[in-house]
């Protein structure tokens, strides 16, 4: 679906607009993608193509980086689902894959909005 995690990501924060609520920063803070919401809330997501233990690592080394303060809430974005949801939900990271509707679109789920 994507061949780069930069066009991962671009789609990501183009169907999060839909969501005015929340304002996203690209490669920020150590984050792929940095998303605030108007109540301060901040979620850093980690993105990768597939799947992976590398996209666990990132987002849980993210949030504990020599005691700095980090994020809310933490998430995996990936373009490839197969499974982890389980091992994501131990962590305390949330796994947000896309998916081609049967419209051709995509979109992500679960929708973070």
């Amino acid at each position: 679906m994507f061949k780069r995690e930069t066009e991962l990501c671009s789609a990501f924060i183009e169907d999060l607009k839909r969501h005015r609520e929340w304002t996203a920063y690209a490669e920020t803070a150590g984050w792929d993608i940095l998303l605030v919401h108007v109540d301060g809330t901040q979620i850093g997501v980690q993105a990768k193509l597939r799947f992976n233990l590398e996209v666990l690592t990132q987002a849980v080394e993210s949030s504990y980086r020599g005691g700095e303060i980090g994020p809310d809430y933490r998430v995996g974005l990936v373009g490839q689902y197969r499974n982890g949801s389980n091992l994501c939900d131990a962590l305390g990271l949330t796994l947000v894959s896309a998916i081609r509707r049967w419209d051709g679109q995509i979109s992500f789920s679960p929708d973070i909005g």
